[in-house]
């Protein structure tokens, strides 16, 4: 408590010595600095961040006196106010001044609150499509059971020999099959509760309409008569060469940023085929990796994002083996962009995809440009906890593993004409074999809808590494076979792994005989 006053000292000094009138609202500074602090609990007050803040609220300085209203503020609003960094601080203070409502900025680093046990409800609320395995083509998003990544899946393991499994005439995409082969140590699973987490939503953040309803001017509508008003999300575009637009969901903390195209024309001058194909990018022209990394971390800084929350970057290269397998090198795609990307850490552990990709923070750096042109998947980072069952039959982990989780081979189906086409394929056909290693403990990101909302979990998994794959005929992206720990989870998203018990199977419905009218009407007696 000490240090987190010490703190808030700190700011107030450099923000009095920046501007003395900030002294007329010292109560609410406070205010705003302490819950800014309890978002992020780690945040070091030194020479650097003052400077920085100092440097952002001294521009600000001499407008901010002539400016009425918050969006006269917002209209001059720099994209560097509303980053992750200190200099979120300056935009905070003069919206909170402007309304008695609280508001948050994205966290650097994680906070997990912990709730009691099942805090969430239950985690299988939502019914899958078991009977085809196929997503639902319904218009409200994925729960557990219907995840988009349950796609993102299909493009990590491509094939070109798929298994001629549905020549039968069944109308079912036919999946590549793969034998899945656990080479590693024992696995042995003790803890019989799990700690799932859940991304932290807000309401947006409130405003009043005298300091912005009534000070925007519309011909078409008298938005002052608007009640009860939040703001959901902000959108912010830069007027400058290589300018970036910046959106900013406050609903979910998620905030992304990308090219304002108008400013990036000089970079694709090509308005037809013939034009792309002759400036099309050659591999000499990729920089290194270093230098790739020192373009997004150079960007990152420059916008006040920390990293704290995220492991040391890597360069996303898919490319280069889909390149290497080109048949003519001249005709092989070199991309304009190349995405950094920095793993996101949560409760010190790696937080992975359902098909096994690392989840994290993204920025694309601009190959034609040689500069960062935006980022995607930068988060709030704030969560809730709540423990669940945990699986603890070491056997069923290992069935699943079998079939490759997530990502994995085709499931038993309700119809039993399916299955023995699916077995006497199997028997007939000799499978690539993909050899996994000794797992490690991390989390899986998911979908859960509990028929009303969806929200993003955090689910404890095992994360089997894929130490051996096919190479020859198959392109397969995939790195690891992701198996979720909650009971509940595995109970209803694998249960089509497991070989159903034909007398547990559903009987067909009775088909009534027809009722066959005489041909010629009986004579009455």
């Amino acid at each position: 408590m000490k240090k987190a006053n010490k703190n808030v000292q700190t700011i107030l000094q450099e923000l009095y010595l920046l501007d003395g009138e900030f002294k007329k609202h010292e109560a609410e500074l406070i205010m705003i600095i302490q819950k800014l602090l309890a978002s992020r609990p780690d945040v070091k007050v030194n020479k650097i961040f003052v400077k920085q803040l100092r440097a952002q609220l001294f521009e600000e300085k001499n407008s901010m006196k002539s400016r009425k209203s918050l969006s006269d503020f917002v209209k001059s609003f720099k994209i560097a106010a509303v980053g992750v960094g200190v200099a979120a601080i300056a935009f905070v203070v003069v919206v909170s001044l402007n309304s008695d409502s609280p508001t948050s900025i994205v966290s650097p680093t994680s906070t997990i609150n912990a709730l009691s046990s099942n805090a969430f409800g239950s985690l299988s609320q939502v019914p899958l499509a078991q009977s085809t395995g196929i997503r639902s083509q319904s218009g409200g998003g994925g729960g557990l059971g219907a995840s988009e990544s349950s796609f993102a899946a299909d493009s990590s393991i491509i094939s070109e020999k798929t298994a001629d499994t549905f020549s039968s005439g069944l109308s079912i995409y036919p999946f590549p099959q793969y034998s899945y082969v656990y080479t590693g140590e024992e696995v042995v699973l003790s803890e019989e509760q799990v700690a799932v987490l859940r991304q932290v939503k807000s309401s947006g953040m409130s405003v009043n309409e005298q300091s912005l309803l009534a000070a925007i001017n519309s011909d078409v509508i008298d938005l002052s008569k608007l009640k009860n008003v939040s703001i959901r999300s902000i959108d912010l575009v830069e007027d400058r060469e290589f300018g970036l637009s910046l959106h900013w969901n406050m609903f979910d903390g998620g905030i992304s940023i990308g090219e304002n195209s108008d400013k990036w024309r000089s970079v694709y001058p090509c308005r037809t085929d013939d034009c792309y194909q002759e400036n099309k990018l050659k591999i000499e022209q990729v920089p290194a990796d270093e230098t790739l990394i020192e373009i997004a971390n150079t960007f990152l800084s420059e916008y006040g994002i920390s990293t704290e929350a995220y492991g040391e970057p890597e360069v996303e290269d898919n490319w280069r083996e889909q390149y290497a397998r080109a048949e003519s090198p001249e005709r092989a795609w070199v991309p304009d962009s190349i995405q950094v990307l920095y793993p996101l850490i949560v409760d010190g552990q790696l937080v992975r995809a359902e098909y096994g990709g690392v989840v994290g923070l993204h920025v694309n750096v601009n190959i034609r440009a040689n500069r960062a042109s935006g980022l995607w998947n930068l988060n709030s980072g704030v969560y809730e906890s709540s423990l669940y069952e945990a699986e603890t039959d070491t056997e069923r982990i290992m069935s699943i593993v079998k079939n490759g989780g997530y990502a994995g081979n085709i499931r038993y189906f309700a119809e039993p004409a399916v299955n023995a086409v699916l077995e006497d394929s199997a028997e007939e056909t000799e499978l690539p074999v993909i050899e996994l290693g000794t797992p490690s403990q991390g989390f899986v990101q998911t979908w859960y809808n509990n028929g009303e909302e969806g929200s993003l979990l955090l689910v404890p998994a095992l994360v089997f590494p894929i130490t051996s794959k096919p190479t020859e005929g198959y392109y397969i992206n995939q790195q690891s076979v992701i198996i979720p720990l909650v009971k509940e989870i595995l109970d209803q998203r694998f249960k089509s792994y497991e070989k159903p018990d034909p007398d547990s199977l559903p009987l067909p419905e009775p088909v009534p005989l027809p009722v066959i009218e005489p041909a010629i009407e009986p004579k009455e007696e």
